[in-house]
């Protein structure tokens, strides 16, 4: 490790909030890098808070938020979190907003945290928009080292805000502990207000999922301690569902605890990521190597040409890394 990173390290662990949120952006920024030799000081760093951090420490708790463009993920984290902070004098938390970027040019709007002004002026919060960077599955490559990096940091809770992709967007569920399903009534976004009033409509969908529900648990598993999903009515303008939404998580949590389930969850989505990172870094180790590239073009040429299909060509460019 680099003297700058030990010093980074320092500042995020023993620094005061400003210098602190300082150091966790410049962290999550060396993280995000393409660079390897940048990545290696990222994982150096990572792995330096992790044996740095007390094992006294109560975990993390980790929330993700998913659901469909315009459903009001980005409002309601923010009323969500100042309301946390407001019945909290002592609560620390921290926000992470993925926002799509674009195919074309690769770059991002990030617009998340301007839709989370007071969050973000808060000293006891940390709000980190990123880019996806045209990652599938709602996060970005490096989110699960941010969220590991900012619960090293000492944010008891994590409120994590994935892309609205819909039916791509279910690899959240590896990072967090509870996830929370945003839906809106009919439609997302301030403009559907139009329409005037949307209380009724929100009573409807809510009743139409909680039978949704009842049914899936009466034809699903009759096994005991099975978690029923509650569903609730929450608005980012006024404030209402929000403490209701806040306990049922802690319920979630408890709940998890008491069937030892906390552990084994953390276990299976540890074991997820290392495979998830080997394919990725495998991935960018090919197109790294001439010799593979090489090969990878030729096989392509075959595979377009119709004498291989895609699951042999990919078999012979894997025997050609063996085979080195």
């Amino acid at each position: 490790m680099s003297d700058s990173t030990r010093d980074l390290a320092q500042s995020i662990t023993d620094d005061g909030p400003v210098y602190r949120r300082l150091a966790l952006s410049r962290a999550i920024t060396m993280m995000e890098s393409k660079k390897p030799q940048t990545k290696k000081q990222a994982d150096y760093l990572l792995t330096y808070l992790l044996a740095k951090r007390p094992k006294t420490q109560e975990p993390t708790l980790r929330v993700g938020f998913a659901g469909p463009p315009g459903a009001g993920k980005s409002s309601l984290i923010e009323a969500f979190g100042m309301r946390l902070l407001k019945n909290d004098p002592k609560l620390r938390l921290a926000a992470v907003c993925i926002d799509p970027s674009s195919e074309v040019s690769g770059g991002s709007i990030l617009g998340d945290k301007t839709r989370m002004t007071e969050l973000s002026r808060n000293e006891r919060a940390y709000v980190r928009p990123s880019s996806n960077s045209g990652v599938l599955g709602g996060l970005a490559a490096y989110t699960d080292d941010v969220v590991t990096t900012l619960s090293a940091a000492g944010y008891p809770l994590v409120l994590l805000e994935t892309v609205g992709l819909g039916q791509s967007e279910v690899e959240v569920v590896q990072s967090v502990d509870v996830l929370v399903l945003l839906l809106p009534p009919a439609g997302g976004d301030a403009v559907t207000k139009a329409d005037g009033n949307l209380l009724d409509a929100a009573k409807s969908t809510a009743s139409d999922y909680k039978g949704a529900l009842s049914v899936l648990q009466q034809s699903g598993s009759n096994a005991e301690n099975v978690w029923k999903p509650p569903v609730l009515m929450t608005s980012s303008a006024t404030n209402d569902g929000l403490d209701e939404l806040w306990k049922a998580i802690q319920d979630y949590k408890a709940f998890l605890v008491e069937n030892q389930r906390w552990d084994k969850l953390h276990q299976k989505q540890s074991k997820y990521w290392m495979w998830k990172q080997f394919t990725r870094l495998m991935q960018e180790r090919m197109k790294a190597d001439p010799d593979l590239g090489e090969k990878a073009r030729r096989l392509e040429r075959d595979m377009l040409h119709g004498d291989l299909t895609p699951r042999v060509a990919a078999e012979e460019l894997l025997d050609g890394i063996f085979d080195k």
